[in-house]
């Protein structure tokens, strides 16, 4: 028992001399609480900001939500909210800031958790454009300034009836924003809005391009033939154009002059009348006035592949596919026949009941185009054959149709007048009253037409079928026409052998208008 009570006394003297720790006795549940989990804004305008978090596991008696508004570090008390809420609304006063973050943290068991934050960037403005910077550049271009805390930038092109395209998504430290490909529009509209991964900010400005024909400058033009007339024409190249003549067809090279003929006369291809490209330049096809015959040709193999013989009348509509294996033919009888060029096997035919002026094929839309001299006109489905559209105009003697390839256009013309119709409403979008006889159109299948309206003059339209440009003093009795869809070229040949190529002039004009106006 001594011996007890001296190591007692002995552990006293220890604890006196070296000291001890202060132990704290905690009763269960009084540990520090967790911070609350995935805060973020969910949604915003310039009013106010919807702050959503999830509670943390060791649960909360309140929560204390924070604001910093200037970045500039200092907290400011915002609100003293329910554990068992979720949300918040914070409104904020309209242009007030530009930048917030959002501070809350729990309290529960008498303290408080560390700081949950989230940073979001109201976009009360919106980007800055540098509008002589970009009227300077060669394309259409965007360029902007913006230098508040964000993700990135969105790109967005509208509409006429409001409605938007996501272009793109570029970086934090994008400004410049080249529109590669404008499409079959005259007028574009765009906006650069910036955004932070959650929202975006709002459309305050648009940069508007729209694109201005000013002029047809003749680049080549030569007189392959003072003896025979030149029937049609098409682009093999740059720089090779393939021409239809009284006997013959032959390419043409504008640089040095020389020509390849190909061989028509022994195969009776004496009179020919209508050529036509594929798109991939792999075949070309040439109708025979004398005897209704179609030749289908490898470019650059001077003797046919293969003749078809399947008409019984003058062959009025000819057309081959882009990738060079089928075609598209008609007559005055009103025969009309889809075929393969490797051995005349029909994909579909029929009889219309009627002459068939002309044809065209729109492959982007899988549409075939039929016109008729009573002025009629259908269309139909290019892969069954079936009929899909059909209407009665009052264009008189129709000799040439064009389709749209983008939109439901339709352009007929004859003797009395060029029509542009919306053959789904069947509505006239333009009239043009051009008397005397039918002189050739073309249409790159989208945003520009090129109407011959007599002897040496032409019109030219653009996507809304108003004129833009009407061209004197070089084009002669064409009778043969093709647009380059990518280059903004027109290629035409006339009745007294010459060949012309022209190069529609044009630029973009931009302006930067406020959300207030609208699209024209």
């Amino acid at each position: 028992m001594k011996v007890k009570n001296i190591n007692i006394i002995l552990l006293l003297v220890l604890l006196l001399v070296f000291g001890c720790e202060k132990v704290e006795v905690t009763e269960p549940g009084e540990t520090t609480p967790g911070q609350p989990v995935n805060v973020e804004i969910t949604s915003y305008d310039d009013k106010y900001i919807v702050v959503e978090w999830e509670k943390p596991e060791s649960g909360a008696e309140y929560y204390e939500i924070y604001s910093n508004l200037y970045d500039n570090g200092e907290l400011n008390f915002v609100a003293l909210v329910d554990g068992n809420v979720t949300s918040y609304e914070y409104r904020i006063g309209i242009g007030q800031t530009e930048f917030v973050e959002i501070y809350i943290r729990s309290y529960s068991n008498k303290k408080f958790s560390e700081f949950s934050k989230t940073l979001k960037v109201l976009f009360n403005g919106g980007v800055t454009y540098r509008l002589d910077e970009m009227a300077a550049e060669p394309q259409p271009t965007i360029l902007w300034d913006y230098n508040l805390p964000i993700l990135g930038f969105r790109v967005y092109e509208f509409q006429a009836d409001g409605s938007k395209t996501l272009k793109a998504e570029l970086p934090e430290d994008a400004s410049v924003y080249y529109i590669e490909n404008p499409g079959a529009k005259i007028h574009h509209r765009y906006s650069v809005v910036p955004f932070d991964g959650v929202s975006e900010g709002d459309v305050k400005k648009y940069v508007d391009y729209n694109y201005k024909f000013i002029s047809v400058k003749l680049i080549f033009e030569e007189q392959l033939s003072a003896q025979n007339k030149m029937y049609d024409c098409r682009f093999l190249d740059n720089d090779n154009y393939l021409v239809a003549a009284d006997d013959k067809v032959f390419s043409f090279n504008r640089n040095d002059g020389s020509r390849i003929t190909y061989n028509t006369s022994s195969n009776s291809f004496t009179t020919v009348n209508t050529i036509d490209v594929s798109e991939n330049k792999s075949r070309f096809v040439i109708s025979n006035r004398a005897d209704n015959k179609i030749g289908v040709y490898t470019i650059g193999k001077l003797a046919p592949d293969f003749t078809f013989s399947k008409h019984s009348a003058n062959i009025t509509g000819l057309q081959i596919s882009s990738d060079g294996t089928k075609v598209y033919s008609a007559d005055t009888n009103g025969a009309y026949i889809c075929w393969s060029v490797l051995d005349g096997h029909e994909y579909f035919s029929g009889d219309m009941g009627k002459p068939i002026a002309d044809l065209h094929l729109s492959e982007i839309n899988n549409k075939l185009a039929y016109a008729f001299a009573d002025g009629s006109y259908k269309i139909l489905d290019a892969d069954a054959g079936t009929i899909i559209a059909s209407n009665t105009t009052d264009v008189l003697n129709i000799i040439d149709v064009e389709l749209a390839d983008e939109k439901d256009i339709i352009a007929v013309k004859g003797i009395n007048k060029t029509a542009i119709y919306n053959y789904s409403t069947k509505t006239a979008l333009i009239e043009d009253e051009v008397a005397g006889k039918p002189y050739r159109m073309g249409f790159n299948g989208k945003d520009l037409f090129f109407n011959n309206i007599n002897a040496d003059s032409s019109k030219i339209y653009n996507h809304q079928w108003s004129t833009i440009v009407t061209t004197t003093g070089y084009f002669h009795d064409i009778q043969g026409i093709e647009i380059d869809k990518e280059n903004d070229r027109v290629l035409t040949c006339d009745s007294e052998g010459y060949i012309n190529l022209n190069f529609f002039d044009n630029k973009w004009v931009v302006s930067v208008s406020s959300e207030n106006n609208t699209q024209k």
